[in-house]
């Protein structure tokens, strides 16, 4: 059981992910998150980009919650899981602006990416995902762009020490006669 992720390590989840799946080491300059805190993403035309776009959804599945205790020496632990919906939304630019969502689009089914899933207790919800084509104009120019949604599904456990129960009274009634 993983432990709850932060948003920011959730981003960097779903960055490591595409970085397995396209085959780029980890601190690549290809793939970077939409909102930067710092810099402005520049490129060039002829380059490709990768931007990815992370939310979490509103959806019926992340609305249950199931909780379960365990004692723990002299306490009780409360583990409360429930799901939590994100879609990630990839925005691609370049001229191979298509073959990268397509390969995502494959690499999100191979095997390799089932065991990341299951190592970092994640699944990918199966509607098999289109890319859009959707060239922008930017500076009188226009750019090769392809947008594709991924939604996944992430089990999110909280803890807590609810203490023990210390003190118990046991009162027996006596059946009434008839």
């Amino acid at each position: 059981m993983m432990p709850k992720r932060t948003f920011v390590e959730v981003e960097n989840l779903f960055r490591d992910l595409l970085c397995d799946i396209l085959e780029l080491p980890i601190d690549n300059k290809q793939i970077v998150f939409s909102y930067q805190a710092t810099g402005v993403p520049g490129w060039k035309h002829d380059q490709d980009k990768l931007f990815i776009r992370l939310n979490e959804l509103d959806d019926e599945y992340s609305k249950f919650r199931s909780s379960l205790y365990y004692p723990n020496e002299e306490t009780v632990i409360k583990s409360t899981s429930r799901t939590r919906v994100w879609e990630v939304y990839l925005i691609a630019y370049g001229p191979h602006a298509c073959d990268v969502q397509n390969q995502i689009k494959d690499g999100v089914f191979l095997q390799k990416a089932r065991r990341f899933y299951f190592k970092n207790d994640i699944a990918l919800v199966t509607d098999y995902p289109q890319a859009l084509r959707v060239p922008e104009l930017f500076n009188g120019r226009w750019w090769e762009r392809w947008d594709m949604r991924l939604r996944f599904n992430e089990l999110y456990v909280v803890t807590e020490d609810v203490g023990s129960i210390e003190d118990v009274q046991i009162f027996v009634n006596e059946p009434k006669e008839e």
